[in-house]
């Protein structure tokens, strides 16, 4: 769906904990002392989190986190757009998708899922974060060998198994459609794409290859 993770909030009507439960009431106190020192180490206010469902609070952190730092997606797409139409070149998304059903399942998860994605979500910050770095300069000159084992060792969990697997499923279909047009015509085209669908998800690249298309590794 377009936006991803900020579309999915601004869509969300029932992400409140009842009442006047707060984070602090529905967490195990060192869970809870966890999110509040990983927001603090990141210099981000909680104030208006506390009284998220555990889901939505560790989403919402991750995400303020990502805009302050400028590790947000969006910053990336803003500046390209922005370069694109400077020089009057077009822009287009792969599709556009219905993001109801997916609001549908994350609405009906139970307390204990959402309390095991906060923890998944903390996890991840854990990992991510310190490896930003390393992960920065290895895409910027094509080292694939050292980001894939730094992608791909990255903290696991069972948080929403399953959700969006349709839909991940016709984003790489897509992909490759919009992929296979692009090459029969006579013009160049540019595909940007997240990292982790190139490197952390095979279906795209076995997929063009199952079609005949050589795909090449940054050397």
């Amino acid at each position: 769906a377009s936006g991803g993770v900020s579309l999915i909030f601004r869509l969300m009507k029932d992400k409140d904990l009842p009442g006047r439960t707060t984070l602090k009431d529905v967490l195990p106190e060192a869970e809870y002392v966890r999110f509040q020192a990983t927001a603090r180490r990141y210099g981000i206010k909680t104030n208006d989190i506390e009284k998220d469902k555990p889901l939505w609070a560790g989403m919402r952190l991750s995400m303020k986190i990502n805009q302050k730092y400028g590790y947000s997606s969006s910053a990336v797409v803003d500046r390209l757009s922005k370069v694109a139409k400077k020089k009057k070149v077009k822009v287009r998304a792969v599709a556009s998708y219905e993001a109801k059903p997916l609001l549908n399942q994350i609405a009906a998860i139970d307390a204990e899922e959402s309390r095991r994605c906060l923890t998944m979500t903390l996890d991840s910050l854990d990992y991510d974060i310190p490896n930003v770095p390393m992960v920065t300069k290895a895409w910027a000159s094509g080292d694939v060998a050292r980001l894939k084992p730094i992608w791909r060792n990255g903290p696991k969990g069972d948080c929403l198994q399953g959700l969006g697997a349709d839909l991940s499923a016709r984003v790489s279909g897509d992909t490759i459609a919009v992929i296979e047009k692009a090459m029969s015509g006579s013009k160049r085209s540019v595909l940007i794409l997240p990292m982790g669908m190139l490197i952390n998800d095979d279906r795209l690249v076995s997929g063009l290859r199952a079609r005949g298309y050589q795909v090449r590794e940054p050397l």
